[in-house]
């Protein structure tokens, strides 16, 4: 409604007549007007009695966001395979490649064209400001030194390779014996699978190995097929695609990936070893076809793959000095090492606890056997050369981890705290020459780290709840895979913590090793003095001589110890006889055999029918 009072604001437009000034016609002019009631409606009472008012009102909201469904059919792109073999450079229809003249003719053309001169040049300012520019930056330079690693040690299992053989709850578990990484960049690793128990490598118990391929832990990727059980496996360092395998029964064979799972060359039975082979390595060479097998009988075989009929040459580890060596009298080889950068020198350990230092080339068989070590009191299950400092060497046996040097041999250099359980295997990390793992039988990976701790891993790592029985570390450091006693193998993934090293570290380590390989050979020189002194006095003594050999001297020095331990039991047989009273005879029976440097004496025990002590002499 509108009172007729308010104003409002009208516009008049005048009608256009005659011609009008400029675009718009005549000026527009605006007034006000009074306002002009256009409909009224009055409000009725009789209506408004009826209205009522609703209290409460339901009124609906909608709280969600509003959504719509909209679809929409693309067109769909077709794909098609296309290749092309480009052999020649991109000619003409009408230029025949292999017509010299013609492709000489069109070339001699092409390089007078103006826009092939001037092309040439602006492509050479630009590739001459890349070389330099190349020339200038080092690439190989490391900017960031002296950042220190960020994070607390750690590592963790990435995947679990199980055997996929079927289930033989009747003929037991095989275990993960040797683990080998593939040298080329496809991620493959070869396992080597048998029973580590007596007598355990049954004909039902399975013999096959497998390659896995660390994406895919659910099938392998080859099956490899021996004749029987493999206890070690190896990959070729310049072909991946051979794997030279140690078989229980003491053949070598030799699988080409490319061949299938069968074996393309096996050595005959009777050239074989006699013993399972539990390690085999390549050499190192141009060829790459050359290898070396060790085995608990006592044997290390060289061998050409091109012709596996025969060995090479063969040592027999016989450490007795002279005369022939034989087979009996051979130490058992339990484990190999070899260094690229060493080609004629090895070392092998045996199961009796000692590593024998080796070098190939040497004149004759006894000379091949540089010398040895009493490393443990058991099998030595691993040796390995430190990836920096070569001349120190770890070895793995018993409950701990010994650290050697080659120029002290009569104690390591540095050695771990005895364990609950045996260490079975362990290796030096391939990026941080200070760091080495082991595994052991109570399921656990350590790592341990000399520059900070000897007494203490600086990690540890329960990968599974069974036994380990193996490990490797890939060369890039970063993954470690590890078999169990139940043919699981743990692929574990290490922090950076334990991949870098700081700047100062190779100098620490350096000084560390040698301030411990001196003080060693100190004490060494201070036991030798020791023995000559000893020797010097054994042959002042009358009925001797200065000419004993080693052995005449052991036993010259245990008869000392027993004849001074006799002297001593005498001293106290003779103080407990003076405290205490005895029979005449029996005192003049112990007088008389005190009297004899020669008698023994043996206590009885006390006689049910009398409460005295009785003593029975013997002569």
């Amino acid at each position: 409604m509108a009172h007729e009072k308010a104003r409002t604001t009208s516009f008049a437009f005048p009608s256009l007549q005659g011609q009008g000034q400029g675009m718009g016609g005549i000026r527009r002019e605006f007034k006000d007007t009074p306002a002009v009631l256009g409909v009224a409606l009055p409000s009725d009472p009789l209506l408004a009695g009826n209205f009522i008012s609703k209290d409460p009102m339901d009124v609906g909201v909608q709280c969600g966001p509003l959504t719509s469904l909209h679809t929409m059919n693309t067109d769909r792109a077709e794909l098609v395979n296309g290749g092309m073999n480009h052999t020649e450079g991109g000619w003409p229809k009408d230029i025949n490649p292999n017509e010299l003249d013609h492709t000489a003719r069109f070339r001699k053309k092409i390089e007078k064209d103006e826009t092939f001169l001037r092309a040439i040049k602006d492509l050479g300012h630009s590739t001459i400001h890349c070389i330099r520019q190349n020339n200038a930056v080092d690439i190989y330079e490391e900017y960031f030194l002296d950042l220190e690693t960020e994070g607390m040690p750690s590592a963790w299992v990435v995947n679990v390779f199980r055997d996929p053989t079927a289930a033989v709850a009747a003929t037991g578990k095989r275990t993960v014996c040797k683990i080998s990484w593939s040298p080329d960049r496809s991620h493959k690793l070869a396992a080597a699978y048998a029973s580590i128990q007596f007598q355990g490598n049954t004909p039902e118990l399975p013999m096959n190995s497998f390659i896995w391929d660390v994406e895919n832990p659910i099938q392998p990727d080859l099956r490899l097929e021996p004749k029987s059980h493999l206890v070690s496996l190896e990959y070729n360092p310049r072909d991946g695609n051979l794997l030279l395998g140690g078989q229980f029964k003491g053949q070598l064979g030799v699988w080409d990936v490319r061949r299938g799972s069968a074996a393309v060359e096996m050595t005959p039975m009777d050239r074989s070893h006699k013993d399972p082979v539990y390690s085999a390595l390549w050499i190192h060479s141009k060829s790459s076809v050359e290898c070396f097998s060790a085995s608990t009988d006592g044997q290390v075989l060289w061998w050409d793959i091109r012709r596996l009929s025969e060995p090479l040459e063969s040592l027999i580890l016989d450490l007795r000095k002279g005369g022939v060596m034989e087979m009996e009298k051979a130490l058992g080889a339990s484990c190999l090492e070899y260094e690229p950068t060493m080609p004629t020198r090895f070392m092998v350990g045996t199961e009796q606890g000692k590593v024998i230092m080796c070098n190939r080339k040497a004149k004759n068989a006894s000379e091949k056997l540089v010398g040895s070590y009493q490393a443990h009191v058991g099998p030595v299950y691993a040796v390995q050369r430190n990836p920096v400092f070569l001349k120190h060497f770890l070895t793995i046996g018993d409950r701990g981890v010994k650290i050697w040097a080659e120029d002290v041999k009569d104690s390591p250099i540095l050695w771990t705290r005895p364990g609950r359980a045996f260490v079975v295997d362990g290796c030096w990390s391939m990026s941080r020459p200070s760091t080495f793992y082991t595994v052991s039988h109570l399921g656990i990976m350590e790592a341990w780290d000399i520059l900070a701790y000897h007494h203490k891993p600086i990690l540890k790592l329960q990968v599974c709840d069974e036994g380990l029985q193996t490990m490797r570390q890939k060369d890039s450091g970063a993954l470690v895979a590890v078999g169990s006693l139940h043919g699981h193998i743990s692929l574990i993934r290490v922090s950076e913590a334990l991949l870098h090293i700081t700047k100062n570290d190779r100098s620490s380590l350096t000084s560390l090793l040698e301030r411990e390989t001196h003080r060693e050979k100190l004490l060494e020189q201070r036991v030798k003095e020791q023995r000559v002194k000893e020797r010097s006095a054994a042959g002042a003594r009358p009925g001797t001589s200065m000419a004993m050999t080693q052995q005449d001297q052991d036993e010259e020095r245990i008869q000392e110890l027993v004849r001074q331990t006799e002297i001593e039991y005498m001293e106290a047989v003779q103080k407990e006889l003076e405290k205490r009273p005895l029979k005449e005879d029996e005192a003049l029976a112990l007088l008389e055999a005190l009297d004899s440097p020669t008698a023994s004496i043996a206590v009885g025990r006390e006689s049910p029918e009398s409460s005295d002590s009785s003593m029975q002499l013997d002569r």
